[in-house]
This record gives structure tokens, sequence and C-alpha cells, in this order.
């Protein structure tokens, strides 16, 4: 499988085409970064070649894969929790003219709490869904013309 990146100004935009017909299954430049999380094989729907991906499904992780995947997770669960949090305890703040920061604390430590929840969900959900994709992008595709047919004498 072939990648494209392209650096535009704020952000990186990826492009991933098939290696043998060069059909592009992001529909041209997309935002986004490739993931180690993902099929390992994509099977192409214009010309039917299994292309190799460098992603893997989490069951097939290392060791090392595994703790790059939870830190990079952790550290924007970690960041961005109490960032929104806060935020929006600010914003509590404001709109009852409050002089102290326990609505921004408050914010913080609820946002926190909720990024963990929602993440866990998503993140659960996103590696059960490229599990199943992944055993099913695997067997390949066999149309009308390449069955074979037998007879029994």
């Amino acid at each position: 499988m072939c990648r494209s990146h392209q650096n535009m100004p704020m952000g990186k935009y990826v492009n991933l085409k098939c290696g043998s017909c060069g059909y592009s299954f992001t529909h041209g430049y997309t935002p986004g970064y490739v993931s180690v999380l993902g099929v390992s094989k994509k099977q192409c729907p214009s010309c039917f070649t299994l292309n190799d991906t460098s992603s893997l499904p989490y069951s097939k992780f290392t060791s090392f894969d595994r703790i790059y995947f939870w830190f990079g997770r952790i550290i924007r669960i970690v960041i961005r929790g109490p960032l929104y949090g806060s935020l929006l305890g600010y914003g509590v703040t404001i709109l009852f003219d409050s002089q102290n920061g326990v609505f921004i604390f408050s914010g913080a430590i609820i946002g926190l709490f909720a990024n963990i929840i929602l993440n866990y969900f998503s993140i659960k959900d996103e590696i059960s869904r490229i599990e199943r994709e992944d055993l099913t992008a695997c067997k390949p595709h066999i149309s009308d013309k390449d069955h074979i047919y037998t007879s029994k004498d």
C-alpha cells in the first residue's frame, strides 16, 4: 500500500493508495496521521488486490507497540481532560462572577474523569472494530469468474 504524505500549514494530510492500481482508499488527501492500530491488510475495491499495511490489530501488538499505543492515548487524556474542564470552569466562574478558582479546579477534575470514561469506551470500541475488520480483510475476495467448478466422477 502506498502512502503519500503532504505537510500543509497547520496539519498533516495522508493519502492511502492501492499498490497495484493506485486507487485511493482515502479518496484523496485527508487530514490525519497513520496509526499503529489498524487492519494489517486492506483489499482494493477496484482491482481486488490485497494490500499490506504498516498497521496491526491490537491482538498482534508487540510489547513495544502496546506501550507506544497506550502512552500516546494516556498523555492525550491527561492533557485534554483538565484543559477542557478548566475552560468550562472558567466559563462558569465568569457566568457567576466568582472571584475564587474553585470552579476552574472542579472543572479540571470533572473534565479529567469525563475524558477517561469517554476515551475508555471509544478506544475499546475502536479495538474491537479493527479486530473484526482485520478478520474479514484477511479473507481474499472471490469473484464469480474465480470460482473453480469441479465435478465428482
